[in-house]
């Protein structure tokens, strides 16, 4: 199992996917380009690459579940 750091959150209204804040710039509400088949293949745990429109910056999500992205890499610092 990843560890806490390798999550991403995010919400999901009327199709659009918004993330509170961008791991790499830390702008705030980024609305991504994630299409419903990106969606669907990360909720299936099939590796999906998401590229952040604020500033490029690029992440591989494992997985999707309700809350939360699963990440190859560390996008936030635990307690």
């Amino acid at each position: 199992m990843s560890s806490f750091a390798h999550t991403l959150p995010y919400d999901r209204m009327m199709g659009d996917v918004y993330v509170p804040e961008c791991p790499f710039c830390h702008s705030e509400n980024v609305l991504t380009p994630m299409t419903d088949r990106d969606y669907q293949q990360g909720c299936e745990e099939i590796k999906t690459r998401l590229v952040m429109p604020c500033c490029n910056g690029k992440l591989m999500i494992k997985k999707i579940d309700s809350d939360y992205f699963w990440t190859t890499e560390a996008v936030r610092k635990t307690q």
